[in-house]
């Protein structure tokens, strides 16, 4: 059984559907607009904000500030030579 046979097998043991995640997000939107906290999760749900984080630690990312266009050319297309990601 492959691993998404068995996370559809598990949703459907729990009850967990699309509709019942809609209809909970739903009820915490209805829950935090009553609050006065307005929720962006249609944002990102919609696929129009999204949310990014950097990972590492402070510095780890300095190198791409001098890497050629050819060097972030070849990162952006997952060459795994590419000498910009040797920092």
């Amino acid at each position: 059984m492959g691993q998404r046979q068995i996370t559809t097998a598990a949703a459907e043991r729990t009850g967990v559907t699309v509709e019942s995640l809609i209809r909970e997000a739903e009820q915490a939107r209805l829950s935090a607009m009553q609050a006065g906290q307005y929720s962006e999760e249609k944002g990102i749900l919609s696929g129009k904000r999204v949310e990014r984080s950097e990972r590492g630690s402070p510095g780890d990312f300095e190198w791409i500030e001098n890497a050629s266009a050819e060097e972030l050319q070849a990162l952006i297309d997952g060459e795994p030579d590419s000498s910009a990601a040797k920092h």
